[in-house]
């Protein structure tokens, strides 16, 4: 197994692929400044509210403490009116809508 949040096994330790986790935490971190940006005067904990999620799980999200599921990129993107790609070698991208 690969990417994400599954391990891969190398001999006897178990490592995590990280790369795409890793631009996966820049695409959510955008989203959800985006998101921000577009709905001024409204806060972080709002749009959990909205993804009925705690304020918490999505500043952990956000920052890269842990990883969002699919389903929240996914969602971001729809409200914002973007699309989010994975590409095998440049990982996650938003494409569309202002930036």
């Amino acid at each position: 197994m690969t990417g994400g949040d599954r391990p891969t096994r190398s001999g006897e330790a178990i490592e995590f692929d990280s790369t795409i986790r890793r631009s996966k935490r820049e695409t959510v971190r955008e989203l959800v400044d985006r998101w921000c940006k577009a709905h001024t005067g409204r806060l972080q904990a709002d749009l959990a509210s909205t993804l009925g999620v705690h304020p918490v799980t999505l500043s952990r999200w956000r920052t890269g403490e842990r990883a969002a599921p699919d389903w929240v990129l996914a969602t971001l993107a729809e409200m914002l009116g973007v699309e989010v790609a994975l590409d095998a070698t440049s990982g996650w991208s938003v494409v569309g809508g202002p930036s």
